[in-house]
């Protein structure tokens, strides 16, 4: 893990792939192709640019890295920045594997976006994956270098164990779609709880799940907010906070004749004395 980036380890690395929002922010003479699937082409604003790093000179690779460590660093490091490839494949194939990626055709057919330029999605989705699954999202790609944790870390494509075999890949179809789904509200509660630290995000991710799936089945929350409210206060406190009477009494759904409030609203009516007292 690094806190800055250096231009010797970045020079390792193809492609920097970079989010919309930095994209805007880098010297024109710095060309990125944007990584846009034909059925998703009126949105290619929303979409990442891939930058080959080969074709940068020593000054515009110094400019590329100072402006993505100061986006780290900066008001943007809550947001996506960029991911750094090390890989063999050209231009043309690596936007192809990209593409094909970052859109998948889940169990139901059904296309979905997976916004693996984001680093907080790409780690969550390394850690839920198995092997052969992370070796199919890597693809022909070697090492991700990312940013997460207030630190750069990076991630290696692993070697085929003799315990799988032979065992054909059935990609993306046969992935824990029903945890992948849930990545953007794990992310967003470990933010709300102001989980920073590398070793923390790993340990509170998968109890902020545990945490999404006990207000589903125990207390049928359904609302994103809601969810993430519940998961927030559940790593703030305790994860059985809701034991408490008059929260347990809080996170009831009312009735559905009448007016329904959000869990955030609802949890803020609690006494301070109570939360103080799950501490």
């Amino acid at each position: 893990m690094n806190k800055s980036l250096a231009l010797t380890a970045v020079r390792e690395y193809r492609f920097a792939v970079v989010d919309p929002v930095i994209l805007n922010l880098l010297p024109e003479d710095i060309i990125a192709q944007i990584l846009v699937p034909k059925c998703l082409s009126q949105s290619a604003h929303l979409m990442p640019g891939a930058v080959d790093l080969q074709q940068l000179s020593e000054d515009r690779l110094n400019a590329l890295c100072t402006i993505l460590q100061g986006a780290c660093e900066g008001h943007l490091a809550s947001s996506s920045v960029a991911i750094f490839v090390a890989t063999l494949s050209d231009t043309h194939e690596f936007a192809r594997r990209w593409n094909a990626v970052q859109l998948v055709r889940r169990y139901n057919k059904r296309n979905f976006w997976l916004r693996i330029h984001d680093s907080r999605v790409l780690h969550q989705l390394l850690r839920m994956l198995n092997p052969m699954q992370r070796r199919g999202l890597f693809g022909q790609a070697q090492r991700f270098h990312y940013w997460i944790g207030n630190s750069w870390t990076t991630a290696l494509r692993e070697a085929k164990s003799e315990a799988e075999g032979n065992l054909p890949s059935i990609g993306p179809i046969g992935w824990d779609w029903a945890r992948i789904e849930r990545i953007g509200i794990v992310n967003r509660a470990l933010i709300s709880a102001g989980i920073q630290d590398l070793r923390a995000l790993e340990s509170q991710a998968v109890l902020a799940e545990q945490l999404i799936e006990r207000a589903v089945t125990r207390h049928r929350l359904s609302e994103q907010a809601d969810l993430i409210e519940y998961a927030t206060r559940g790593l703030l406190f305790d994860p059985l906070f809701d034991e408490h009477p008059a929260i347990a009494s809080a996170i009831k759904l009312p009735p559905a004749s009448e007016e329904t409030t959000s869990l955030s609203d609802r949890l803020a009516l609690i006494e301070d004395t109570v939360w103080a007292s799950l501490h």
